[in-house]
């Protein structure tokens, strides 16, 4: 919420839990920024998997640093 809300630049995790992130996804992408396809990983629902949300204007930038692309 605060990434989306522009009091942070991002928001990375190496794991965190779908019900601890889903929303915050929602926020972000609804605020215009962006955010990984947390749901891409096979398991994601069940064990987790890495977040990366970001706003606009430093989302290259985060994506390279944290090696998230997609």
């Amino acid at each position: 919420a605060y990434a989306a809300a522009g009091r942070m630049i991002g928001y990375y995790e190496p794991h965190i839990n779908p019900w601890d992130c889903l929303a915050g996804i929602l926020l972000m992408q609804e605020a215009g920024g962006w955010a990984n396809d947390y749901l891409a990983a096979p398991d994601a629902l069940e064990n987790g998997a890495p977040i990366l949300t970001a706003g606009p204007n430093v989302a290259e930038e985060l994506k390279s640093m944290t090696g998230i692309t997609r």
